[in-house]
């Protein structure tokens, strides 16, 4: 994982400069069915505790799969701005791309239209047989995301587990 959130920071710094200062990079992952989409929110380190929303210089998207599920929209509104979004982007899901925005900017996911794709006949999930039912024989709409932070604090979630994140050195 290091080396890949690395190659992504190297990508982000090169739209975003200021993330070349990062301190830290918080990742995590997403497996969802086509059909499922993602509810709009802005990325944020204490969703507001203390009154102050802090988010990141930028975040990452890492298509793993493509083809699958809908397209990301990433708006350029802010959870300061006091009307909404003048304007939007849709990210098609594309295998290997990597779609970096400003960690202020309200995103989700649209929901994927039509039947869910299936898994290729050689696809390692089913090579392996690790498809028990038919749902999860369809093919998943699988990204890895990751916020780049000048200053992040590492706190329990409410699950008691930690957030993944990977401090620069």
């Amino acid at each position: 994982m290091d080396a890949i959130v690395r190659h992504v920071w190297r990508v982000a710094a090169h739209a975003f400069p200021k993330a070349k200062d990062a301190t830290a990079a918080e990742w995590w992952a997403h497996c969802r069915p086509h059909g499922s989409g993602h509810q709009m929110h802005f990325d944020s380190d204490d969703e507001g505790m203390g009154g102050v929303i802090r988010h990141p210089i930028c975040s990452a998207i890492v298509f793993v799969t493509g083809g699958v599920g809908g397209p990301t929209l990433v708006t350029d509104q802010t959870s300061a701005s006091k009307r909404l979004a003048r304007r939007g982007w849709l990210v098609e899901p594309v295998g290997g791309r990597v779609a970096v925005f400003d960690g202020r900017y309200l995103h989700g996911v649209i929901p994927g239209r039509g039947p869910a794709p299936r898994l290729p006949r050689d696809h390692p999930a089913r090579v392996a047989g690790f498809t028990p039912s038919t749902s999860d024989r369809d093919a998943r709409r699988i990204t890895l995301m990751v916020a780049f932070w000048d200053d992040v604090k590492t706190r329990p979630g409410g699950d008691g587990e930690f957030l993944s994140t990977l401090i620069f050195v």
